[in-house]
């Protein structure tokens, strides 16, 4: 084998093995996050974010997930205070201050994700999902981006009203999420 090929197929198979490595199973903490909501009315639609991501989880065999990923539901920031305070009085947050994912189970496809698990929202707890793909990984952290719908409704959660519209029942939302792994 030629030595330019055979370097080739080395630094192919290093770079295998670091993603193998980045992935494999573990315990890993998220390290920064950030939620974006994007809600809409028949007129005009806007967007939040929240950076209060917070937690853990054990990646075991076979793609199975044990943990719990926070966020603290009083830190949103839509740039509109009034909006903000309308965002709280809607979720409860005195009452319900978190919302905490349960993830359970990940599916990967080269470097597609999809999450399964549980979502505690409003006192409520139900199946959920979020779908992405990894942005950027290095032997110990992981970047990723995931996107799910919510459900106001099915969370018991009135969508506000401004001037007579009400706030579309489904809203997207977008994680981007740095996880690393810990010893």
């Amino acid at each position: 084998m030629p030595i330019a090929l055979r370097k080739l197929w080395l630094l192919g198979l290093a770079l295998l093995l670091l993603k193998a490595q980045a992935l494999s199973p573990g315990r890993y903490r998220i390290l920064q996050g950030e939620v974006t909501y994007r809600a809409a009315t028949a007129l005009s639609a806007w967007s939040g974010r929240n950076e209060s991501l917070s937690g853990s989880f054990v990646f075991n065999q076979g793609g199975k997930l044990e943990g719990q990923l926070c966020l603290d539901l009083r830190a949103w920031d839509s740039g509109n205070p009034l909006r903000d305070a309308h965002t709280r009085r809607m979720f409860e947050v005195e009452r319900y201050p978190l919302a905490c994912f349960f993830p359970i189970r990940a599916r990967l496809n080269d470097q597609k994700v999809a999450l399964e698990g549980q979502l505690e929202l409003h006192g409520k707890k139900g199946p959920w999902g979020l779908d992405g793909e990894i942005l950027d990984e290095s032997q110990s952290r992981v970047l990723l981006r995931l996107i799910g719908q919510v459900s106001l409704k099915a969370w018991g959660l009135k969508p506000p009203s401004f001037l007579g519209l009400d706030v579309q029942d489904f809203v997207q939302v977008s994680v981007t999420v740095l996880i690393g792994i810990t010893k």
